[in-house]
């Protein structure tokens, strides 16, 4: 694997594991290249079929494609980091991952992404705030992120309330992400979520 493309997954991957996104900069051992569909089933050294993996992640999940559902015993395909979505599959409960679906589920089973090691490495990370893992409620999208110049009052959060605004940005449905600029960073003081019910929550 020449140097270009093992630089291409590690900056695709952000410097995280591309299934338990722990930051490579906090784990104690080097993260390695994993064959998403391993070359013993004909997976080729290709970006599209690499991903940035923990040495814990890559060594439970070897060369396996899909595993065993715990709860209904059915054959799983596991999480794809090249084609499925990150947060459609899984969720933060604290230090743990929890599963939004069968997929996630049986990934977290096959890869043991909640050993009593792990999560109270991920616990410590956490109490420390190096690493923010927050449970997260789905809302609707497309959702819109409020802030503002003023500081509004915790009742006016709470309501909901109209407040005048200076910016508005749409977050994707899948990406679930927003890049703010430093220059605006200063004065963002509050943003809320705004479902299609228009029912407001903290974010």
């Amino acid at each position: 694997m020449n140097a270009d493309l093992i630089r291409r997954v590690w900056e695709r991957a952000g410097d995280r594991c591309e299934y338990c996104q722990l930051p490579s900069a906090f784990h104690p051992a080097p993260f390695q290249i994993d064959h998403i569909i391993a070359r013993q089933h004909g997976g080729k050294t290709e970006l599209e079929n690499l991903a940035l993996a923990c040495i814990h992640c890559n060594r439970f999940k070897g060369p396996n494609v899909a595993g065993l559902d715990p709860d209904t015993r059915e054959i799983v395909r596991l999480f794809h980091p090249r084609r499925d979505s990150w947060a459609d599959h899984f969720v933060w409960d604290g230090p743990e991952l929890k599963a939004r679906t069968q997929i996630g589920r049986v990934t977290i089973t096959v890869l043991v992404m909640n050993d009593p090691e792990v999560v109270a490495v991920r616990r410590a990370l956490q109490d420390e705030g190096v690493v923010a893992l927050a449970t997260r409620t789905e809302p609707q999208f497309p959702t819109r992120l409020l802030w503002w110049h003023g500081e509004p009052s915790c009742s006016d959060h709470e309501r909901g309330a109209d407040l005048p605004t200076c910016h508005c940005l749409l977050l994707d449905r899948r990406d679930r992400r927003a890049y703010v600029s430093e220059r605006d960073q200063g004065m963002i003081l509050s943003a809320v979520i705004e479902p299609e019910e228009g029912d407001a929550h903290n974010l």
